[in-house]
């Protein structure tokens, strides 16, 4: 393929391999953990026992027989307690108020919110406090990481080769996107603003052989990880980025393509591939006002959907103006009002009934970068997980990030 040039390995399976600078050695990550929910106290435990460290507090560390304590959040400080049955190890006794509390243990870790459903995780926690409020930290060995975000994001039965571009994406936005959340004292969260991460309940077998397959690879562009970025179903067509996020310039393997098998899209088999909306016109309207529409509407058009790519504005025409409002826009901007899953995609046509706007899209998510229902497409007609992340990161080569 012209964009695998210089090749030095030929892997058995099926990836290719060019000579690469070290980018990292035994990577780490730090995730924050139901980084969306506030939460003032949690319960932490474990089937072995763990250590427990609180900065600054009078006691340096005390472990727990009981291997279950409560963290309670206390202005600007962390309580720990053993929980009813328990007691502190001899010699030792509560931690005070801590500014941070960390917790390790030779066995994963079982993480419950008050009010949440419990997550287990490897690695360690750090746990801190501010204004009443707990931030969770898990900072977890890079490819443990993976095993709890490649089946968060791709059914674990995809086709193995699907599995491992998965896993080479994953990893790749990984390590390029750490510390995007450096601010909150972490690299990346867990929710689909970074990457869905949750934990050993999410480990799969057939996951963890295609993330031991690839270990240490990722995807790089001028011998640099790339910003990996994918989605669910790109409906027979990818974009661009600066289609999607407003104010960048053209990122060079982050082109749109084609992603279609003759007539059929390659993601057809993807549940999202094809949907239908029928949204009242007054909802319409309220969403798009802060853009400036105002009045009754009288059509909404696709533009810049040369070529048969994907729309990148939609023309919205009402009895009191016309607006050309950019798909991504208009999509964020109705998920607000009328839901989150109310646009999947910014790829739709749309159609006005009455008081009504009927509209017919394709795919679900931004469209950007690797589409995975397309890759499983790809990886069962034969193609290798170089192949599938060559097809959508435009001349990219899969390089080792570390020494073995």
């Amino acid at each position: 393929m012209a964009a695998m040039r210089r090749v030095v390995v030929m892997l058995g399976m099926g990836l290719i391999l060019h000579a690469a600078p070290v980018f990292a050695q035994d990577a780490m990550v730090s995730v924050g953990i139901f980084a969306g929910r506030r939460t003032s106290a949690c319960t932490i435990g474990s089937t072995e026992m763990m250590e427990v460290r609180g900065e600054g507090a009078e006691v340096g560390v005390s472990a727990l027989h009981a291997k279950e304590i409560r963290l309670v959040a206390e202005g600007s400080g962390v309580v720990a307690s053993a929980q009813e049955g328990g007691e502190w190890a001899q010699g030792s006794r509560p931690l005070p108020e801590s500014p941070q509390v960390t917790l390790t243990s030779s066995a994963p870790i079982q993480v419950t919110p008050e009010g949440a459903k419990a997550r287990t995780y490897r690695g360690s926690l750090v746990v801190t406090a501010q204004e009443g409020r707990l931030t969770l930290v898990n900072t977890i060995a890079m490819e443990d990481y993976l095993r709890g975000v490649v089946p968060a994001e791709v059914p674990s039965l995809f086709a193995l080769e699907a599995l491992k571009a998965q896993a080479i994406a994953a990893r790749t936005y990984a390590l390029s996107a750490r510390g995007k959340h450096k601010a909150a004292g972490y690299d990346l969260c867990d929710s689909t603003h970074c990457q869905v991460y949750l934990g050993v309940e999410e480990e799969d077998p057939r996951v963890d052989a295609a993330i031991r397959d690839t270990v240490g690879l990722v995807v790089t562009f001028e011998g640099k990880p790339i910003n990996a970025v994918y989605h669910d179903t790109c409906g027979g067509y990818t974009a661009g980025n600066e289609e999607v996020w407003a104010g960048g310039s053209p990122v060079p393997y982050l082109r749109p393509v084609p992603d279609t098998c003759g007539v059929p899209a390659l993601c057809a088999a993807s549940p999202r591939a094809r949907w239908t909306r029928r949204i009242p016109q007054e909802q319409v309207v309220a969403a798009l006002s802060g853009t400036g529409v105002a009045g009754r509407l009288t059509l909404i058009a696709p533009e810049g959907c040369e070529d048969g790519t994907r729309p990148d504005r939609y023309r919205i025409t009402t009895e009191s103006g016309a607006w050309v409002v950019r798909a991504a826009t208009m999509r964020d901007l109705l998920n607000r009002t009328s839901g989150a899953q109310t646009l999947l995609s910014p790829y739709f046509i749309a159609l006005l009934e009455g008081d009504s706007v009927a509209i017919t899209g394709w795919g679900n998510g931004h469209g950007v970068g690797l589409c995975q229902w397309g890759a499983n497409a790809l990886a069962k007609s034969g193609m290798t997980a170089a192949e599938i992340l060559a097809h959508y990161y435009s001349g990219t080569r899969v390089e080792r990030y570390g020494a073995s």
